[in-house]
C-alpha cells in the first residue's frame, strides 16, 4: 500500500461511521489539500479541526478525536508524534483562551 493509499484510507476507518458522510467528504477534501505539507503547513488544518470548524462542517470534540486518530493510523510514529504535539499545543492554547 502506497503512502497516498494510507492517507486516503483514514476516511474509511470504521470508528468514523457515526460522522455524517457530507461532513467527512468536506474533511477529505481538506485532507487532500494538506497532503505532502510540512508540519507548519498542517497547523491551520489541525487548528481548524480542533476548533470544530472544518470546510464549513462542525465537528464535536469527540468527532475531532476520532478523526485525528484515524489520520494518525496512516502515519509513521514520528509523524503521529508530531500530530499529537500539535494537538496538545492547540488544546493548551484553547483552554488558555477560555479562562
Amino acid at each position: 500500500m502506497s503512502s497516498d493509499d494510507r492517507q486516503n484510507d483514514w476516511s474509511h476507518d470504521p470508528s468514523l461511521s457515526g460522522i455524517d458522510f457530507a461532513r467527512l467528504q468536506a474533511l477529505q477534501q481538506m485532507a487532500s489539500q494538506s497532503r505532502g505539507k510540512s508540519q507548519a503547513e498542517m497547523m491551520p488544518f489541525l487548528l481548524s479541526l480542533m476548533q470544530g470548524n472544518q470546510g464549513g462542517a462542525q465537528f464535536s470534540a469527540s468527532e475531532a478525536d476520532l478523526i485525528i486518530s484515524a489520520i494518525k493510523a496512516g502515519k509513521s510514529k514520528q509523524e503521529a508524534a508530531k500530530i499529537d504535539q500539535m494537538v496538545r499545543l492547540f488544546r493548551s492554547a484553547a483552554s488558555g483562551k477560555k479562562r
